[in-house]
């Protein structure tokens, strides 16, 4: 009777256990189904359970990620999101050519992760699918023709020579210079003047409301929209 007692009290709850199983079942089930690199049979980094290498992407960055990716595995890489849809990193010139001109029909569409269902966010370029998507485009492209193009360059220009002042300011003080918050401004300043026509002069004028607004947008917070749109579009499985 003790030998069965000490048996018995060694084995773990019948729920624990099958939660353990559960817990079990769904990281071998999302590792195996969703592995981007059996499934296409390409190279590519190892994707943790349900994880997949949505934490090199935090760690590294999206530009560093890829650069990462691309030098370690080669021009076609497999890559893994947390969701159970992943992507192909594509750096092979030919193939983005056929991809985005000569097949550019058979690729309307994004991945099948769900989109964000909330206004407006669900109705954008990034999340909108089929037809409603194709008008987009059609409507935005002739802002990127080659005339277009050429008379924004004078704006972007202007934005440019500002830059190119404030840093000899920072130079002849011999001031320390933090390359990012000299660009951010100077982005900044080109999106607003070639998209909406406005001359806000954000490296100047850092605290115009359109620069204060906009901040707050990209500002890494619970509430921001981006996070919102990511942590809608996180998922292991489809509703």
């Amino acid at each position: 009777m003790e030998a069965g007692a000490s048996i018995g009290w060694l084995a773990p709850p019948t729920w624990l256990s099958l939660v353990i199983l559960a817990v079990t079942f769904i990281i071998i089930y999302t590792y195996w189904v969703y592995d981007n690199r059996r499934k296409f049979n390409l190279p590519g980094p190892t994707p943790l359970p349900v994880l997949g290498n949505t934490l090199e992407v935090i760690s590294k960055g999206l530009i560093g990620f890829d650069a990462a990716m691309v030098q370690k595995y080669g021009k076609l890489v497999a890559i893994n999101g947390s969701g159970r849809i992943g992507d192909i990193l594509v750096a092979d010139l030919d193939i983005l050519k056929e991809i985005m001109v000569r097949r550019a029909s058979s690729f309307t569409d994004r991945n099948e992760d769900p989109a964000p269902m909330f206004e407006p966010f669900n109705q954008s370029l990034t999340f909108s699918k089929g037809e409603h998507w194709k008008q987009m485009r059609s409507t935005i492209t002739p802002a990127f023709s080659s005339g277009k193009l050429k008379q924004m360059e004078a704006l972007i220009l202007a934005c440019a020579d500002r830059l190119v002042q404030n840093l000899k300011k920072k130079a002849q003080g011999d001031e320390d210079i933090d390359i990012k918050r000299m660009f951010d401004p100077y982005t900044m300043d080109v999106i607003a003047s070639t998209s909406f026509g406005l001359q806000l002069d954000a490296q100047g004028n850092p605290n115009h409301p359109f620069i204060k607004n906009a901040k707050e947008l990209m500002e890494p917070s619970l509430h921001s929209p981006v996070i919102l749109i990511l942590r809608e579009d996180i998922s292991i499985f489809d509703p």
